[in-house]
């Protein structure tokens, strides 16, 4: 198949305008969303692939970036500084389900039938909020095609930013390590220690990779434990306790017996023992003064905000964390967003 000059721009890292495909004809469009789709299928999916130095220049960019300006109004707003070497050490990512109903990005991608119509919403999307299609935007997008639910990550720049305002060159503890983000940021806050906590074996295999590659250009010190938050407890006094939990059975990471939505497999159990378990260990290990802080959902966020406070904990701010929202999203009532963007709570609390 003869390649067209846009896909061979698109190739060179370069990107194509909503101005482009609006117009043709739907014989003509067909072609197009072919030719994307014969280019993915024998290129395979853009995922995140840096080679050493280059992955050495992104996290010093991140080490450079100033962050204090991120947190303004009681927004902690969007900067994507390094979130692209996060994601480069969990290509599994891509087969992690997002929510039961949907679908995997690798499994719309592997489908035929699926990925095209994929290609075709996106391409819509795009087109709709007057945004260019190029590989980082079909990465991004791919997650959130219609019918397809890709998994999160917490940005570094704004873990860095919540590091630098409250844990700057202390002892942290991430309870749910995740794919990285805070990790990163901690790194380049940079933070005194940092103590991180996953069951998840690949994503372990993952915090380790980037610990033996990047570890060495930090002065934090690092430790890793492939365990669960509610079965663990820092063996030295911690002054910040940091993470975005999971938000029960939303994010299925893995099938193992060790992820808390296998071993409490209802929301009342899991609230009362996971969430409870993990809230009671950082209420030991926390200095007096210690900072709690939690990202969760809007619909976790009473919850947590109970099971913090029958534990011992005062909330004392509660922060927004704006997030990448679905092109022309509107407003929908209860929950704090605008036209483009919606919000996640972040609640600190003290320890009484």
């Amino acid at each position: 198949m003869k390649r067209s000059v846009v896909l061979m721009h698109l190739e060179r890292g370069g990107s194509v305008g909503p101005s482009y495909w609006r117009n043709l004809k739907p014989a003509a469009f067909k072609a197009f969303v072919d030719e994307i789709f014969q280019h993915y299928r024998q290129e395979g999916y853009p995922f995140y692939q840096y080679n050493s130095r280059t992955k050495q220049n992104l996290f010093s960019k991140l080490a450079q970036l100033h962050v204090e300006g991120l947190i303004r109004d009681n927004v902690i707003h969007q900067n994507f500084c390094a979130q692209g070497l996060a994601w480069s050490y969990f290509p599994h990512a891509l087969m992690v389900q997002a929510r039961t109903s949907f679908h995997s990005v690798n499994e719309t991608f592997s489908d035929d039938e699926l990925f095209r119509k994929a290609l075709g919403n996106i391409l819509a999307m795009l087109e709709k909020s007057k945004s260019t299609f190029s590989h980082r935007t079909f990465a991004s997008m791919m997650k959130m095609a219609r019918g397809t639910q890709g998994v999160s990550n917490f940005r570094p720049s704004a873990a860095k930013a919540l590091y630098q305002r409250y844990a700057q060159d202390k002892v942290v503890w991430d309870m749910s390590c995740g794919f990285g983000g805070r990790l990163l940021g901690a790194m380049s806050a940079p933070v005194k220690k940092y103590i991180g906590t996953d069951p998840a074996t690949l994503t372990m295999k993952g915090l380790l990779q980037m610990k033996a590659e990047l570890g060495g250009y930090s002065p934090a010190v690092i430790e890793l434990n492939k365990v669960g938050s509610e079965e663990f407890v820092p063996a030295e006094p911690v002054d910040f306790c940091f993470t975005s939990p999971p938000y029960f059975d939303i994010e299925k990471y893995s099938n193992e017996p060790t992820q808390s939505y296998v071993k409490f497999p209802n929301m009342e159990s899991w609230l009362n023992v996971f969430v409870r378990k993990t809230a009671e260990n950082c209420f030991k290990c926390l200095r007096r003064d210690g900072i709690l802080v939690f990202n969760v959902s809007e619909a976790l966020a009473q919850p947590f905000v109970k099971v913090c406070r029958d534990v011992g904990f005062k909330e004392i701010e509660r922060l927004q964390l704006r997030l990448s929202g679905m092109p022309g999203a509107g407003k929908k009532a209860g929950v704090y967003k605008d036209s483009t963007f919606k919000h996640e709570p972040v609640l600190i609390f003290k320890k009484r």
